[in-house]
């Protein structure tokens, strides 16, 4: 360790400092009177002391640091991640893993008497405490490298071994990850590489959601190794009540050795609710693993397709553009009409008017069945809009203008919109979108309705709306006040090469419309729907008051149900102003849930579904991938090791140049005010001069 003094400034200062103190010293002794009785020696020795004393706080004034450099030594460290996944336990028979396991741990204490061990398992999670279990359902290999990287990047590791099959089911691939490592890595190459026999169902391929009365298909890919001649029989089965149905069946015969062919189911959905499909494959003989055999597919049939009604007072290409961003949605159900025509406007969820009324078209009749069932609608005005009749509907929008009158306006975002958000992009490229044609006039807008997009009229910006929504009386209203939409979406693909921003506006703007309002007084909410074996099931749930407060003080109560009918119950926990529970993990299958409650005399439910899938990636592939790790010794200069030479690793590892000790040189930087005791010596001395003038009677 070795040390040094700078200060902050020039080093004349110091000089300074010094002449500050014999200018000081002088200006007390010299020729002063005072003195003329003593020793000539005496004035100038306190002189000295005082010159000292002055020049020392002055040179403390500068803050004067201390640099001091001091050496660390840290021993190497060694990582060892070892694969907890179960090809690990399903490739090796029982012995071999229990000697592997053996031969590890006694690896780790010979390694452990000289270097610092670090260990971890690694599986779809990182795992920090080890354990003789291998149950992990997927393997991520990149996951264990990100996590070497991110808790040792800063420390000195001398090796990591990673013990592993090379199989990799989850993340990315291990070989472009991690490519800061600079330690050498030593795989110790688990499982078994022969291609055994073996048939699976690889994938299951399916819409999630399917619509009541719909058909759907459901893809089965089949795979088969070292089987060739075989014959197998692929099925589907619905499951009801934990009891399965053969539905459909198809005969397989295995024509190569790496064989793979797809197959379609085609299921109607004839019955709303969460549906649960088993597809299986017929084993063959001396088969590798059975437990590959079977997958099940879960959808939920819904019957909640909103209808989607436009009615415009003529043809017009605005009517495809809208009616091609709203088909987006599988939710939606579109019916096109031209005013006019026999409109079974009861059937409506949401009512678009395209340039209606008009002097043609009254909508009395419509809007009337709309008020009655308090149905959304979106109205579209333009040239061909009658504005008198308009007006008088009372819609929220007034426009005082002549019919056939128009202005061209372009879009300009409005701040403060908070209904729901856009995209950056949208709001950034609306503006330059061309003008669209709306009526002339003086605009009043409703006081409950929220402006999106005003107009700019000629390159001046006014506070007309062009596009503006309303929420009041129970009953969702947006306003478009122009036509000529069907440009928007060509200029976006112009620009863009696709449609996103107008299918974007337009989708978020039909959203509005047809949410419909949620005004029950208790909520359960799950985290998510679909969970896999093993995860947690969160849940929170909501109690409101009459004025809509939230509230937790009665208690609340969950039945969670199984598709057998099998019930489980919890009570929620009670958490600032709501409620909260963890359902812990469940099995496999198709789940249903109700929340219970008693407020003001009142019994509250709230119910939901959700589902849980089993992770059966470790089953597909259980030949043991070691191309992958001599790959990774050799990027990583290290050196692959079978199971039964981990025995002989230490000595080697310990030979190599990476297991040095490591000595930094650390820089330490204090002031040296922080050191208190150097001012003993300015007490010192000034005490010193003070009582040699008080004997001498200085003072």
């Amino acid at each position: 360790m070795f040390e040094s003094l700078k200060i902050q400034y020039p080093q004349y200062f110091i000089a300074l400092c010094l002449l500050l103190g014999i200018f000081y010293a002088l200006s007390l002794y010299f020729r002063n009177k005072k003195w003329k009785d003593h020793k000539s020696y005496v004035p100038t020795i306190l002189g000295v002391l005082r010159t000292i004393a002055v020049a020392w706080i002055a040179y403390f004034l500068l803050v004067p640091i201390l640099e001091r450099f001091k050496q660390r030594t840290q021993q190497a460290i060694v990582v060892i991640a070892s694969d907890a996944s179960s090809s690990i336990s399903e490739a090796m028979d029982s012995t071999s893993l229990a000697t592997y396991q053996s031969s590890l741990k006694q690896l780790k204490n010979d390694l452990g008497a000289d270097f610092k061990v670090e260990t971890f398992q690694f599986g779809e999670t990182i795992r920090v405490t080890e354990s003789d279990t291998l149950d992990g359902m997927s393997t991520d290999i990149s996951k264990a490298f990100e996590y070497i990287e991110e808790q040792y990047n800063d420390q000195h590791i001398g090796a990591i071994l990673m013990a592993t099959d090379g199989i990799f089911n989850e993340g990315r691939n291990p070989l472009y990850v991690a490519n800061d490592l600079s330690a050498p890595l030593y795989p110790i190459a688990l499982g078994d590489t022969t291609i055994k026999k073996d048939i699976v169902i690889k994938n299951l391929l399916y819409n999630k959601i399917a619509y009541l009365g719909d058909k759907h298909e459901i893809q089965a890919d089949i795979q088969a190794t070292n089987v060739i001649g075989a014959k197998s029989t692929v099925t589907l089965y619905k499951v009801v009540g934990g009891k399965r149905t053969r539905i459909d069946e198809q005969s397989v015969s295995i024509k190569s050795n790496d064989f793979f062919k797809t197959l379609l189911f085609k299921v109607s959905a004839d019955a709303a609710g969460a549906m649960q499909y088993v597809v299986t494959v017929s084993g063959v003989a001396n088969e590798l693993s059975t437990s590959n055999n079977a997958k099940t597919a879960y959808i939920d049939v819904i019957d909640a397709r909103q209808e989607i009604f436009i009615i415009a007072n003529a043809p017009h290409p605005d009517i495809h553009a809208l009616r091609k961003a709203l088909e987006l949605n599988k939710n939606y159900k579109i019916s096109q009409y031209i005013a006019g025509e026999d409109i079974p406007i009861a059937k409506a969820d949401v009512t678009l008017f395209h340039n209606l009324p008009s002097p043609e078209h009254n909508i009395d009749n419509l809007l009337s069945t709309l008020n009655k069932n308090k149905k959304s609608r979106i109205y579209i005005t333009g040239p061909q809009t009658d504005l008198k009749s308009f007006n008088g509907k009372r819609t929220g929008l007034s426009i005082q203008g002549v019919i056939g009158q128009s202005n061209e306006s372009q879009a300009n975002v409005k701040s403060g919109f908070n209904k729901f958000t856009l995209s950056e992009k949208l709001r950034r490229d609306i503006g330059n979108y061309p003008p669209l044609l709306t009526p002339f006039g003086e605009y009043t807008l409703s006081s409950t309705a929220d402006k999106l997009l005003v107009q700019k009229i000629n390159g001046i910006q006014t506070q007309y709306p062009l596009l503006a929504f309303d929420q009041s009386q129970g009953i969702r209203t947006v306003y478009i006040c122009g036509e000529g939409l069907w440009k928007w979406r060509l200029f976006n693909y112009l620009q863009d090469k696709n449609h996103q921003v107008f299918d974007e506006l337009i989708k978020k703007t039909a959203q509005f419309a047809s949410v419909k309002d949620d005004k029950r007084k208790f909520r359960v909410n799950i985290a998510k729907n679909d969970y896999k074996v093993n995860e947690e099931i969160l849940l929170d749930a909501q109690l409101y008051n009459d004025v809509y407060e939230l509230i937790n003080t009665p208690e609340a109560s969950l039945t969670i149900k199984n598709s057998e009918g099998k019930s489980y119950d919890y009570t929620f926990t009670k958490s600032n102003n709501y409620y909260t529970l963890n359902a812990g993990a469940l099995t496999e299958g198709s789940y249903t849930y109700i929340g219970k409650t008693n407020h003001n005399g009142k019994n509250l439910t709230s119910s939901g579904k959700f589902r849980i899938e089993s992770i059966q990636k470790e089953s597909y592939n259980l030949t043991a991938d070691h191309g992958l790790l001599y790959q990774l010794a050799e990027k990583y200069k290290g050196k692959v090791y079978l199971p039964n030479q981990v025995a002989s690793m230490a000595e080697e590892i310990k030979t190599n140049n990476t297991m040095k000790p490591v000595v930094y040189q650390e820089k330490d930087n204090r002031m040296l005010m922080h050191y208190p005791w150097l001012l003993l010596p300015i007490i010192l001395l000034l005490g010193i001069e003070w009582f040699y003038r008080r004997y001498s009677g200085g003072y």
